[in-house]
């Protein structure tokens, strides 16, 4: 995975960690979550000519234990790393796309995950577990990170069951310094959310574009729960 990819992950880890709380722990539970979560995942044929499912990283995420004490304003079982279901896309001009699906224990709690994304302590959360995993990282002692930037995107035409949050990195390597720009939008049905980040290195994603893979991942969302 590119650095852009693993830039966007680490944001993906700070956001879905917020939307997992309340997951089911029984096995055959999570089989059927997970093939769920599968089928509403976003493919390379929802993307412009260009784009390029990433391998999975197979990266260590942080544990349970790790989230909790980065996130003190949530209570423990309301944070974890392990999504159902992700996936990460890229293109050449150093954009990347990174959607996470997960199965809540119901529809309330679902429903209080995504309303909470743009919150101040949804943002410290983010901002802990992001800035985290990117220092552990082994060439994070010749970055130097700039304050994480978040700001609620306004979500009035996006449909009642979404929300989202804008970021903004500034980064230095070796004198070099870019910026990182990323919208993440949230959306639920029934039990279920589906988190889609879009992000820029060096530039802009296009909102439209944003927008309508918002619109389709949580379209695919709703026909997986009605076929499972």
């Amino acid at each position: 995975m590119s650095a852009r990819g693993r830039t966007s992950r680490w944001l993906a880890t700070g956001v879905a960690a917020l939307l997992l709380g309340g997951c089911g722990t029984v096995e055959e539970e999570r089989r059927s979550d997970r093939d769920v979560a599968e089928r509403a995942l976003l493919r390379a044929s929802d993307l412009p000519s260009g784009w390029t499912r990433s391998p999975a990283s197979g990266e260590d995420l942080p544990s349970d234990a790790e989230l909790a004490e980065l996130c003190p304003d949530y209570p423990a079982d309301h944070v974890s790393a392990d999504a159902d279901g992700q996936v990460t896309f890229e293109d050449a001009g150093g954009l990347a796309v990174v959607q996470s699906v997960s199965l809540l224990d119901d529809d309330a709690g679902a429903k209080e995950a995504v309303e909470d994304l743009p919150s101040e302590r949804a943002q410290r959360c983010t901002e802990a577990i992001m800035l985290d995993t990117m220092r552990s990282e082994p060439a994070a002692e010749q970055i130097e990170f700039g304050d994480l930037r978040m700001v609620p995107i306004d979500t009035a035409g996006l449909g009642a069951n979404t929300r989202g949050v804008r970021m903004r990195l500034q980064m230095t390597m070796q004198g070099v310094t870019v910026v990182m720009r990323a919208d993440m939008l949230a959306s639920h049905t029934g039990n279920a959310v589906t988190c889609v980040t879009t992000m820029a290195v060096e530039g802009r994603f296009d909102p439209r574009l944003r927008d309508e893979l918002n619109a389709r991942a949580a379209e695919r969302l709703r026909a997986a729960l009605v076929d499972r």
